[in-house]
């Protein structure tokens, strides 16, 4: 369900989905949401999803950090988001103090 106040761009940061790709940063809606999420105090952690391969086998290119600096940046193949994305999100939580 949808919170109150949240996109849902916002509702996948909150869950730990939702990474970046070469177009992600030039998105007004990712910069809106980034500066909402920073805003309401929520946890923020970036993702390169660039090497991840799509439906049809394609990779993206990586693409610029849309987050400010001092945010944690991951790459999803090279740091074994499967196995951590768990850890990543708790360590998001408590950079911002949950």
């Amino acid at each position: 369900m949808r919170q109150r106040g949240q996109t849902p761009f916002l509702q996948r940061r909150a869950r730990g989905d939702g990474g970046f790709g070469a177009e992600t940063g030039k998105r007004r809606w990712v910069k809106y949401e980034i500066k909402r999420s920073i805003e309401l105090g929520k946890g923020l952690l970036g993702i390169d999803i660039s090497k991840i391969r799509d439906p049809r086998g394609k990779t993206d290119t990586k693409g610029p950090n849309p987050l400010p600096s001092g945010y944690p940046l991951y790459q999803w193949n090279n740091d074994d988001g499967r196995a951590n994305i768990g850890t990543w999100i708790e360590t998001a939580a408590i950079l911002a103090g949950r």
